[in-house]
């Protein structure tokens, strides 16, 4: 089925905006507070920008920003929307666990694209297409950059625990914040879980709070008291 870019646009936008900055509630709350005291924001799975406009209305001067969006539909929205913005980086790399070439499957009803496969073998379904992208790790992608004062924000349709292997050494060393929307309904299609990624999580000194239902805040028990 082909995919009509102004309904993938409009569909998203009706989904995935607030005017009112209210969208997912608690998170938008938290974003705002805490963003001000980032050098970097990092938006994986960025889609129409909701969270990239946030940020460069709350982020201090000279806070950059560097958004993930392999949906091709998508990434040229955002692209053209935030073209004379000198501090907003865009890119159509997917982000993974390994660097590699991968099969990315994007939708023409403007449900979102996902790197990982959520439909049963024998399910047919001619809305989803396959495409493949480019993966990128955030260990090696900002191996050079000090992501200690940085929110990392992760929406990535049930591949989550995919991104999440791919920064451990920044979780390790940088210490960064991480917003995470939890898909677990995909995990348990995909034969994953949702408790991998809370162990990870709690493995390296992390601790958690749900900001809003299935939108998972991590924070480092040594900077517990940046959120309160």
């Amino acid at each position: 089925m082909k995919r009509d870019k102004d309904i993938i646009i409009a569909e998203h936008l009706k989904g995935n905006f607030s005017d009112n900055e209210s969208l997912e509630g608690n998170v938008s709350t938290f974003f705002k507070k805490y963003i001000p005291k980032c050098d970097i924001f990092i938006d994986i799975g960025a889609c129409v920008g909701y969270y990239i406009l946030l940020g460069t209305k709350y982020m201090k001067n000279g806070g950059k920003i560097c958004a993930f969006e392999p949906d091709s539909i998508l990434y040229t929205y955002l692209k053209e929307h935030f073209k004379d913005a000198n501090n907003i980086f865009i890119y159509s790399y997917a982000v993974s666990e390994k660097e590699s070439k991968a099969p990315f499957y994007v939708s023409s009803i403007a449900s979102s694209g996902s790197l990982v496969h959520n439909r049963f073998d024998n399910e047919i379904d001619d809305t989803f297409e396959e495409v493949h992208v480019k993966n990128i790790t955030i260990d090696s992608f900002f191996e050079s950059e000090d992501l200690s004062n940085c929110l990392i924000k992760i929406d990535v349709e049930g591949g989550e625990l995919k991104v999440i292997k791919g920064m451990m050494q920044k979780l390790k060393t940088d210490r960064p914040l991480v917003i995470i929307e939890i898909h677990y309904f995909f995990l348990t299609r995909i034969g994953s879980h949702a408790s991998g990624i809370f162990d990870i999580f709690e493995d390296n000194n992390y601790i958690n709070r749900e900001l809003h239902p299935a939108r998972f805040l991590f924070v480092p028990k040594e900077k517990k008291e940046w959120i309160k």
